[in-house]
């Protein structure tokens, strides 16, 4: 076979294979002669390849051996518990784990609740709520990215500093409505990451899983968790909205660069990483302090009430690209675009 196809293969699917040796098979390519796959007990990944083999070998030590070989094919032989692959003049014997010591397997489509087709605008939606996405697992609701099944899918998202949500345009299949899941954080940030170069296809949902399939033949498969607190979410961002309403601005042009300019001092003062945000009529004044230095800047804006606070530069700049529109209340600052709403939590001064 040709080393180069087998290496594109496994390296698709190797941030699925864990780092731990504590059960080896998870460390392990999982071959199935017409696909191989990888599971670290939190995500697996599968993809298509004949490799005529029913096995799990070392994976990192069989991609860096492969990938160490300049020779175009290789062979592999099956001896006993061991597995020879010889790539060139380089031979090298791998011991093998027995395809019964597989802890995973890809469901059917139809042990799934619902079956839904998605293409790269969900997975550019998906993204959006990486802005505030945590990685807390000590709380369901700042923890991965929950999914309420409305009319259309809801995308929320907190890391206790902002809160995002993002409505879809995929509509709800009748068997999910009314319900919701929790995506955990490496499913949200493997499939984001995969769809930049892999459009997505189709997602399929159960109770406690979700699996992504992809053009290539690549599927993504993670458990879900289900303490879905969706009362805390809303509970902040719907009286948010209707304090800001009829108080909105466009998002001044500058303030993008005014803010990267902040976030550089901020990392000079771990203490108090704020941006002071005050408010003149029509003026935005921005004051960034540390022991390093200042960075004051000023832009013009459409009339707005007047007032003062101070919130985390680097959680505005990450939602301005995606925002419309915004407004600088009390409790927080909040961007807006069709389908996108993102607040940033501050401190009154």
């Amino acid at each position: 076979m040709k080393r180069a196809d087998l290496i594109a293969a496994l390296k698709k699917i190797e941030p699925a294979l864990s780092g731990k040796e504590l059960v080896p098979i998870l460390s392990c390519f999982c071959f199935t002669k017409t696909h191989v796959f990888a599971y670290d007990d939190v995500v697996a990944m599968q993809v298509p390849f004949e490799s005529g083999l029913e096995l799990g070998l070392k994976g990192r030590l069989l991609l860096d051996t492969l990938s160490n070989s300049k020779s175009t094919e290789i062979e592999w032989t099956v001896e006993g518990t061991e597995v020879q692959v010889k790539a060139g003049r380089t031979k090298l014997k791998l011991a093998s784990e027995s395809k019964d010591l597989f802890v995973f397997k890809f469901p059917e489509d139809t042990e799934a609740s619902a079956s839904v087709a998605i293409d790269k605008a969900f997975a550019e939606d998906l993204s959006l709520a990486l802005v505030s996405m945590g990685r807390d697992p000590s709380f369901s609701w700042r923890n991965g990215v929950t999914v309420a099944f409305d009319d259309y899918f809801s995308l929320y998202a907190t890391d206790n500093k902002g809160v995002t949500k993002v409505v879809c345009n995929v509509k709800t299949p009748d068997a999910l409505k009314d319900k919701a899941t929790i995506f955990v954080p490496r499913f949200c940030e493997l499939f984001s990451d995969i769809s930049r170069r892999d459009p997505p296809t189709k997602l399929l949902i159960a109770d406690d899983w979700v699996e992504a399939k992809f053009e290539s033949g690549l599927r993504l498969f993670a458990k879900t968790l289900k303490d879905v607190d969706l009362a805390r979410y809303d509970g902040v961002i719907n009286p948010t909205m209707e304090a800001v309403e009829g108080k909105m601005i466009p998002v001044p042009s500058g303030l993008s660069r005014c803010l990267q300019r902040a976030e550089v001092v901020t990392r000079h003062n771990s203490k108090e990483p704020w941006t002071h945000f005050s408010v003149l009529v029509d003026k935005l004044n921005l004051k960034t302090e540390s022991p390093s230095g200042d960075c004051v800047d000023a832009i013009t804006i459409p009339t707005h009430s007047e007032i003062s606070v101070r919130a985390d530069p680097s959680m505005v700049v990450r939602a301005l690209d995606y925002s419309e529109t915004m407004a600088i209340i009390d409790s927080c600052i909040v961007m807006k675009s069709p389908g996108f709403t993102h607040l940033v939590a501050t401190i009154t001064d």
